[in-house]
This record gives C-alpha cells, sequence and structure tokens, in this order.
C-alpha cells in the first residue's frame, strides 16, 4: 500500500563500513556472513564515480524523493553500493567448485547403490538376517550391569522382555538392513539430480537471482539520479538507440564490472523486467 514504510529491515551500520561508506536509499536483502570486506581500490574507485557521473549528468535532475533531492552524488553513490555487492555475491558464488561437488556426488551415488545391494543381500539371507537382528534386540550391559548374571525377579523379567519388544519394533520398522537399503534409494534420486544440475545451465536460478537485483537495484539508483522511473523498449530491430537505462547497463557490463561477472546481452533481460517491476509498483501505489 502507497505509504506503508518498507519492512525489510535496514543493514547494519558495521556492514555499511564494509562498503564503500554509501548510505542507500533502500535495504538490500543480502548480508555479509563471513566477515570479507567488500570495497573497491582507491583507483578503481575514482574510475567508476567518474564514469557513472559523466553518463548520469545529462539526465539527472534535482526533486524530492523519500525525502531527499535526487541528483549525481546520490546516482554515484547508490549505482557503487549496486556494483559492489553484485561482485560480492557473484565472487562468492564463485569459490563453490561444482567440478568437485560434481564428482562427489557421483561418487556418494555408486557408493549408496553399492550399500543398497549389499544389504538387501543381507536381508535376503534369513539365517544372517536373524542372527543380526538378535544382536541388536538381545539385552545391552547396561540394562544388566551385574556380573556374575542374577536370576530375574517376575517384575524385572516383564520389563525386559517389554524393552526387547522394543527394540525388535524400532529394528523392523528403521534399521533393519531391508529398511535401510529403502532409505538409501530413496536419497540416490536426489543425489543424482544434485549431480546433473551443479553445473552452471542455461537460465542457472542462482546466478539469474544475482544479476536481477543488480538490475533492480541500479533501477532505484536511476530513481535516485533523475527522479524518474527508468524505461527500457522491448526488442524492435526498427529502434536504432537504446534506452538511456539500457545504455546504463550496457556501461557497466562493459566498462565497470570485472571482466569474469559480464552478462553476454548487457543484462537485457533482467533490464526489461526491473522495469517492469517498477512501474507495476508505480500502478499498485496509484490504486
Amino acid at each position: 500500500m502507497a505509504g506503508k514504510k518498507s519492512q525489510l529491515p535496514r543493514m547494519p551500520k558495521e556492514r555499511l563500513s564494509e562498503l564503500p561508506q554509501f548510505e542507500p536509499d533502500y535495504s538490500i536483502p543480502y548480508h555479509f556472513e563471513d566477515g570479507e570486506r567488500t570495497k573497491f581500490t582507491p583507483e578503481r574507485e575514482a574510475e567508476i564515480k567518474t564514469a557513472l557521473a559523466q553518463f548520469i549528468r545529462p539526465h539527472a535532475r534535482s526533486v524530492n524523493w523519500k525525502g531527499k533531492l535526487t541528483g549525481t552524488d546520490r546516482f554515484v553513490e547508490n549505482a557503487m553500493l549496486a556494483i559492489a555487492t553484485f561482485e560480492y555475491r557473484r565472487r562468492k558464488m564463485a569459490r563453490f567448485d561444482r567440478q568437485l561437488a560434481k564428482v562427489t556426488l557421483k561418487t556418494t551415488v555408486d557408493k549408496i547403490i553399492d550399500a543398497s545391494r549389499a544389504l538387501e543381500e543381507i536381508a535376503a539371507n534369513p539365517e544372517l538376517a536373524y542372527f543380526i537382528e538378535e544382536i541388536f534386540v538381545a539385552p545391552k550391559a547396561e540394562d544388566n550391569p551385574t556380573d556374575p548374571p542374577q536370576k530375574l525377579s517376575a517384575r524385572a523379567l516383564r520389563f525386559a522382555i517389554r524393552r526387547s519388544s522394543q527394540r525388535l519394533e524400532l529394528y523392523k520398522q528403521e534399521l533393519s538392513p531391508h529398511k535401510m537399503a529403502a532409505q538409501l534409494m530413496r536419497l540416490e534420486p536426489i543425489l543424482s539430480l544434485a549431480a546433473e544440475r551443479v553445473e552452471f545451465q542455461s537460465g542457472d536460478f542462482q546466478r539469474d537471482d544475482i544479476a536481477q537485483e543488480l538490475c533492480n537495484d541500479l533501477a532505484h539508483a536511476w530513481i535516485s539520479g533523475t527522479g524518474q522511473r527508468p524505461t527500457f523498449s522491448k526488442s524492435n530491430p526498427r529502434l536504432r538507440n537504446k534506452s538511456a537505462f539500457a545504455e546504463l547497463l550496457s556501461l557497466v557490463n562493459n566498462s565497470i564490472l570485472n571482466p569474469l561477472y559480464r552478462h553476454e546481452t548487457d543484462f537485457r533481460t533482467y533490464g526489461v523486467k526491473a522495469c517492469d517491476l517498477l512501474r507495476k509498483i508505480e500502478k499498485d501505489g496509484e490504486q
């Protein structure tokens, strides 16, 4: 509803000190958990500030937005925070050795299948299965610590029988070779699917989420500089020029971001979605 304050928690000040000293206009649903500092070198910070400031000046306007005036400085600060957060998240994600994870998952699946087959062989051997069952159900030393054993009273005998029955039921329901084999085979298809999907694929959801949040943050930064909602035209061969927001994404992608994290289409799809989201929020607020 329009006028309602965001319920998202503000980023703690100690977290902000790890960034290039920016005060964000909006809450970023992402927190730094490992204590790593995310900031640019002084040389790169100066280069990014210059590039962003030169780009936004022709579009910047001074109007009241969220209690403060929009303008070049406000845009630069918010855009740099968005870029710093994006690069931090991509760098952290890259530490996940997916090739090693895939090998581990495949090895585990093979071992699960081997273990399941071995347990089924035990279950198929009545004498061996019964022998293991007796070992499990037999009274443990802590149940009858008397040494040498003494004759049990009727009450103690009933307790021992009831306890053995409970153990037998637990064994049959959860721990018998047949049950354990079945449980392992329930896990096998999950791990097999994980092994297939652990490598990045087209439209990888985690990478997509990080890219979308970058574009959402840059769209908010655009408003903080211009006082206007950004627009992003859908693909049209008749249009010779990109929208200004599309040019911003192109600048960030090709001239500012670490080359390892650049996008092949300048985040076009994500930019369109970010603008659509803002338009929807604006429309809902007017109703």
